[in-house]
């Protein structure tokens, strides 16, 4: 791949993979699979709902992010590093929205159905999401509900890209520290 990238002035190893593919009609599939898809849409999806200006009882009548910031106190640049996001029970209307079919979106794990073909997110309304990621891949997700009743990640058999626990992006910095949750983990990097 580095020769034919070189020879061809390609600028990335990927772009010397595709061209690889093409040349020797490898028959490679390219780009991700529709689970992976769903997860970077479910990923964005929750982060955007994390900037949402609508406040809410149970978070003392503030926003996802102020409260965040203000109860927690985390930093908004900690916040955005760990991708934190915020669910509003809507993420299945979201991805049939963007062209994903039913049946990939059940087969992700991020919703559930019901034998009267009735769907619903597998996440509800008013939780904290929290993506794993797996070398820039969303492999995971896990929710911490605001009466702390409920924590909840996805079944291992839903996970993509091996990913074996959150935080796994930050193996390979100099320092590593190991703390009981997602809180303790940004209050790490405030």
């Amino acid at each position: 791949i580095e020769f034919t990238r070189r020879t061809f002035k390609l600028a990335t190893a990927f772009e010397a993979a595709v061209k690889l593919n093409e040349d020797f009609d490898l028959k490679i599939p390219v780009g991700n699979s529709v689970h992976q898809r769903i997860f970077y849409t479910a990923a964005d999806y929750f982060q955007n709902l994390m900037l949402t200006t609508k406040r809410y009882p149970y978070l003392e009548s503030k926003t996802p992010m102020d409260y965040q910031m203000e109860n927690r106190q985390h930093k908004a640049e900690t916040i955005a590093r760990m991708r934190v996001g915020w669910t509003d029970g809507k993420l299945h209307v979201h991805l049939l929205d963007q062209g994903f079919t039913r049946e990939e979106i059940v087969s992700s794990g991020l919703v559930k159905s019901s034998v009267d073909m009735r769907i619903w997110d597998t996440f509800p309304d008013g939780c904290f999401i929290y993506t794993h990621y797996d070398h820039g891949r969303p492999s995971n997700f896990t929710m911490k509900s605001m009466a702390k009743s409920k924590a909840f990640r996805l079944n291992k058999e839903c996970a993509i890209n091996d990913a074996a626990f959150y935080g796994l992006e930050d193996l390979g910095m100099d320092k590593i520290a190991i703390v009981e949750g997602e809180n303790d983990r940004a209050s790490m990097y405030d």
